[in-house]
């Protein structure tokens, strides 16, 4: 229970220091790109056993939705995590994505707000995998998933991916992967 508690205790500082960084240059409008942080935040985040990115985007779309895609007997299920309602007049806003092995933390921050849920995490040293995260900026369109983060691996033979796997991740041949994906609409 305390070591529950202290855990949510330094994800919400990460989340608060992230989100203090990130006014500092705006976004594109209607694009979603990697979060830059600074060399002490980056030394935080990285101090949990976990895989982790941070977000900011700028968008007129009204909703968003995070979800994660699992596979499954060959198949792939979704689950939302997180949808949220955005604030129109602050279209700047920031998503992060932290997956541990015993749980997962989404965050959606908005000017004011900050909304947090937890998740199953992913238990990645089982298999021998990769973890790929969105790397440019991405255009947001209506409806259109944007995939954030992706952990793909594979029990036996060659673990490495084409450059491209994050964005067709549907079609990969894997015997365990966690997608994070975003999506917006109106």
């Amino acid at each position: 229970m305390r070591k529950s508690v202290l855990l949510c205790a330094c994800l919400l500082l990460i989340t608060l220091l992230v989100g203090c960084e990130t006014y500092s240059k705006k976004v594109q409008h209607e694009t979603i790109r990697p979060l830059v942080l600074t060399e002490e935040t980056e030394r935080l985040v990285n101090s949990f056993d976990s895989k982790s990115n941070y977000y900011e985007f700028s968008t007129d779309l009204k909703h968003c939705t995070i979800r994660i895609w699992t596979i499954e007997n060959g198949e792939w299920r979704s689950s939302d995590v997180l949808t949220s309602e955005l604030k129109l007049e602050d279209q700047y806003h920031v998503a992060g994505v932290r997956i541990g092995e015993k749980m997962s933390e989404f965050v959606l921050m908005t000017e004011g707000e900050s909304l947090t849920t937890l998740g199953d995490g992913f238990d990645f040293e089982h298999d021998s995998g990769m973890t790929l995260y969105m790397e440019h900026e991405q255009p947001i369109e209506e409806s259109k998933e944007v995939p954030l983060l992706g952990m793909f691996a594979i029990k036996e033979g060659d673990n490495s991916f084409p450059a491209d796997t994050l964005r067709r991740f549907r079609n990969v041949q894997c015997d365990r992967a966690f997608v994070i994906t975003a999506t917006f609409e109106k």
